[in-house]
């Protein structure tokens, strides 16, 4: 007789029919699934034309409310399918870092610093800015750096008030939109790295972009705080809050952080939740360094011809030596650089400067020569340049004489690294940030003298790299002090100097490769 099936053979068509109705169902679930999906993409649209319609005709307000309810979410699923799309081709296998500034770029050494770093490392740079003033000659000439300019934005007519509310909002969106359009150009990017502030409309459309347009990684760079900067404007309470919950909501959402001290990683960790900030000082790059004589001799010869300096005042003529000879009583050349912007107080800088020209006078140690003993270049552009410039004209100093200036990008480090004395008047909205410009003056060892706020001493030691000051009462003896004796007596000045190579002598890059490149390369894919 036939051998019975066993219990093995007998369960497999039990299993084959288990299968098939477990395969059956989740067809069936899926088919739903989709169903509804499809009845939701193509109801809530007829929704919103149904509700929008009935407004237009019946002007009924609950119309309204349903039409906007349904257009955003309408606007939440047409987003939701564009990051699925995003995520399901995006592979983050591009090496190329989009660096965005909502500024002039050439007044951004920072943001181009991180793309010389970037583009060293091997990445291709997609670098998008203002393009208002030239561009250093190497990061126009590097093979792996584009620029992308934003078109100008148009100027708000500050008077009257009201047109400047109703226009602020527009040109806020015009902005936004311009910003979009440059960003998508280059093809896809692996990371978008964005200066803050300003933090409107960057942060917004920074977050937009790197997720449903190429599904790129999104890495702040704190500077400082945008709402803090509108403090400083007067602008009204209600907007500075709105501004502040914007930045901390959208702030966190940033995949990456830099920031420029201990102290703002700090309070970023404790007020923004975010603990993972790298700090990243700012360092000075290596062609900001000390000048020789005949390199200060050529600098001067070209600022004669700006009309900033005269070269009479600072050699001997030519024919008399064949090197360039200083001369025994040249005036002392102080630089100061700046934006011209409200957070930078030089009504101060003006009052310490009179002081200092009274005292100038009255010593006794300059003898009976009337020329100008201190020369201060202030180097710069920006929205009060010219109430300055017309402070100086009526001033009617004896013993300093005050330029103002605008250098190409190539001759600042060079005037930094001619200069006696530095002068910064950078006061922080927030009270964490650290001027850059002390930075560079550093890495031409040039001493400082700084205005005191929260945390400036994690860059300058008083007393020893420069001197902090509160007023412009301070600023004038501590000016008086340096500059009294000079160039006779630079006893101080020197020790200064000596300090600054000793304690600041790390540079841009190697700061950059320690810190920086293994949040970029984390990322990117291989």
């Amino acid at each position: 007789c036939p051998m019975a099936p066993s219990s093995a053979s007998r369960a497999r068509p039990v299993e084959r029919g288990g299968e098939e109705r477990g395969g059956l169902l989740r067809l069936l679930l899926i088919s739903s699934l989709r169903a509804l999906f499809l009845g939701a993409c193509l109801g809530i649209p007829a929704g919103f034309i149904k509700s929008l319609l009935q407004f237009a005709l019946q002007r009924e307000w609950t119309a309204l409310l349903q039409a906007s309810l349904f257009g955003l979410i309408c606007l939440l699923l047409f987003l939701l399918f564009i990051r699925a799309m995003v995520k399901r081709s995006g592979q983050r296998k591009s090496k190329t870092v989009a660096v965005v500034v909502l500024g002039d770029i050439a007044r951004s050494p920072r943001m181009m610093n991180h793309a010389m770093c970037l583009a060293g490392s091997g990445y291709d740079v997609f670098l998008v800015g203002y393009v208002e003033s030239q561009l250093p000659l190497h990061l126009q000439q590097h093979e792996r750096i584009s620029v992308t300019a934003i078109p100008t934005p148009w100027k708000l007519p500050r008077r009257p008030k009201i047109l400047y509310i109703l226009l602020a909002p527009l040109a806020a969106i015009s902005r936004a939109f311009a910003l979009l359009a440059c960003m998508m150009r280059g093809g896809s990017k692996s990371v978008v790295l964005l200066q803050n502030p300003p933090s409107i409309p960057t942060l917004l459309v920074a977050r937009f972009f790197s997720w449903f347009c190429c599904d790129a990684a999104l890495v702040v760079d704190w500077h400082n705080y945008g709402y803090t900067i509108m403090e400083t404007t007067g602008a009204p309470k209600i907007a500075i809050l709105l501004a502040k919950i914007y930045e901390m909501a959208l702030g966190c959402l940033a995949d990456g952080h830099f920031c420029v001290s201990e102290a703002m990683k700090k309070d970023l960790a404790s007020r923004w939740r975010i603990p993972e900030a790298v700090v990243l000082y700012d360092r000075p790059p290596s062609h900001f360094r000390r000048q020789t004589e005949a390199e200060k001799f050529e600098l001067f010869k070209r600022l004669e011809q700006e009309g900033v300096v005269k070269l009479g005042d600072f050699y001997n003529p030519v024919d008399e030596a064949p090197k360039p000879t200083p001369r025994p009583n040249r005036p002392a050349l102080v630089v100061s650089s700046t934006s011209w912007t409200p957070d930078e107080d030089f009504g101060l800088f003006m009052t310490a400067l009179k002081e200092l020209d009274m005292m100038l006078r009255s010593t006794s140690s300059l003898g009976d020569d009337d020329s100008s003993r201190v020369l201060v270049v202030i180097t710069g552009k920006g929205p009060l340049k010219e109430q300055f410039e017309q402070e100086i004209c009526s001033a009617g100093f004896a013993r300093v004489s005050v330029k103002t200036a605008w250098l190409a990008c190539e001759d600042y480090p060079k005037l930094l690294g001619s200069a006696d004395l530095g002068v910064c008047l950078h006061y922080s909205s927030s009270g964490l940030d650290l001027p850059m410009k002390v930075v560079d003056m550093f890495g031409c060892d040039l001493p400082v003298l700084a205005k005191r706020y929260a945390c400036i001493q994690e860059l300058v030691a008083d007393g020893k790299h420069g001197y902090l000051f509160d007023d412009s009462r301070q600023l004038a003896q501590q000016m008086f002090r340096l500059l009294s004796e000079f160039p006779e007596d630079q006893e101080k000045l020197d020790s200064m100097r000596e300090s600054i190579v000793s304690s600041h002598c790390t540079r841009w890059e190697d700061e950059w490769k320690e810190r920086a490149s293994s949040v970029f390369s984390r990322y990117v894919g291989t």
